[in-house]
């Protein structure tokens, strides 16, 4: 088992900022026992020995994971008080930042009822990306329902710029520039402490609070969903997006967005990772606009061929990832200060077209995990609404978690409320419900 993961790249751009959390739950449908709990939590540790990781800090503020075999995740039992208990701890354990250098930054909740329970992961973005979670949750499920024995899953991470495809490097120009930046940063360095950090992450969240909606396409309204995305030629994940682009552009008069769309990177590197914690995720942002022209399915069909250029082009569709192996990301500390208004430097300016490339305007995010399962066939228990819900980024008011397990589909929607009032936001999770009810069944238009 490795014990240390030296010089992080990709987990260095998540360590100061002020939108962390990743959070993903489910129901449980069955009798809790505690001691079962326990075990496979136990389990977990030794599957996952990343989740046994502290960071360490050196003296030029580069982070270092530090294997701890006595470190204890943060665990909570509570009896479940109501259907959306859980959004209330999401919400609340949002204003907390992680103590990443003094236990592993993951934190485990259980709403227990008298005939399911919730479970909550909720975990820092440095530790994983939103699939990474949904593998350690969907093997709890196996140790706790399944009774499985579980092979490890040693962490591989992108430890350079070559782990990427060969055609995503930037061109020489811009690598240039980004050494540019990194000798300048170099420079005039600045250690930023936990307290310190701590400080700004609160009076981040002081205006930038959080609430959770959620949206389920389940049983046959899911299968002819899926049918007749197949039959028009479209993802399920641009149908959501184009659907939501409708809304907001009737209910909230947005003409147009950037939408942040989250990829899995994972079979495109120079090595296999598996089913292994880490972050291996690339995004990209193009603008979209709703064309009343056109029907939903001809305006998901154009986006969906947008999408697919932007996929084709590595250098588009592998930005971040080779921005996050080239730059110094301890810079982005003194970009989080810098927002807060506690901090500048003659840098920032020279950094931020850089990232901006990334996420800026209005617009909002969507993360899709994919179509997952979990066979409890032979099992007593039932798994039921697992939601994903990505981090809230700084740049949108609202961003979107996908994730399909077992045939069934959750949509949530995390959004600031100081931003967005809630009841905008539930007549928007409403025109998405009926508009996906709705063209699951429309026939083909093709």
């Amino acid at each position: 088992m490795k014990k240390r993961y030296d010089h992080l790249l990709v987990e260095r751009n998540f360590f100061r900022s002020t939108s962390t959390h990743l959070v993903v739950k489910g129901t449980i449908l069955g009798e809790f026992h505690k001691s079962m709990f326990e075990y496979a939590l136990e389990e977990l540790r030794r599957i996952h020995p990343m989740l046994c990781c502290v960071i360490e800090v050196d003296a030029k503020s580069q982070i270092s994971y530090v294997h701890n075999k006595e470190a204890i995740f943060p665990l909570t039992y509570l009896e479940k008080s109501k259907e959306d208990h859980w959004i209330e701890i999401v919400k609340a354990e949002e204003n907390k930042p992680f103590r990443s250098t003094e236990e592993p930054p993951i934190r485990f909740f259980v709403l227990v009822d008298k005939f399911d329970f919730d479970l909550i992961i909720i975990g820092h973005h440095m530790l994983g990306d939103g699939l990474s979670y949904a593998y350690v949750f969907q093997d709890f499920i196996d140790i706790y329902c399944n009774k499985k024995k579980l092979e490890v899953r040693e962490t591989t991470l992108i430890t350079s710029y070559k782990n990427l495809p060969e055609q995503s490097r930037f061109d020489r120009d811009v690598e240039e520039y980004i050494k540019y930046l990194n000798e300048e940063w170099d420079k005039e360095r600045v250690f930023f402490s936990d307290e310190e950090y701590e400080k700004v992450y609160e009076k981040y969240h002081e205006t930038n609070t959080v609430d959770v909606l959620t949206v389920k396409v389940e049983n046959d309204d899911y299968h002819e969903l899926r049918l007749q995305c197949k039959q028009n030629d479209v993802t399920i994940n641009t149908l959501i997006f184009t659907v939501f682009l409708k809304a907001f552009q009737d209910l909230m008069e947005l003409e147009s967005s950037n939408v942040t769309i989250a990829m899995n990177i994972r079979n495109a590197m120079s090595f296999q990772p598996g089913r292994c914690i880490g972050n291996y995720a690339s995004a990209f942002t193009p603008l979209f606009t709703y064309n009343n022209e056109f029907d939903i399915w001809e305006n998901a069909r154009h986006n969906c061929k947008v999408v697919s250029e932007y996929i084709k082009d590595a250098k588009k569709s592998h930005m971040v990832p080779q921005l996050f192996c080239q730059l110094d990301c301890s810079i982005i500390d003194a970009l989080t200060f810098a927002a807060s208004g506690s901090f500048m430097t003659p840098l920032i300016p020279k950094v931020v077209p850089l990232l901006s490339s990334i996420s800026s305007g209005e617009g909002f995010g969507i993360s899709n995990l994919g179509a997952l399962n979990v066979d409890l066939s032979n099992s007593s228990y039932e798994l039921t609404d697992f939601v994903y819900i990505p981090h809230a980024t700084t740049i949108y008011n609202k961003t979107l978690g996908v994730a399909t397990m077992n045939e069934q589909l959750m949509i949530s929607i995390l959004f600031k409320d100081l931003s967005i009032p809630r009841n905008t936001m539930e007549a928007v999770k409403n025109y998405v419900e009926v508009s996906l009810k709705e063209l699951s069944q429309v026939l083909c238009t093709v």
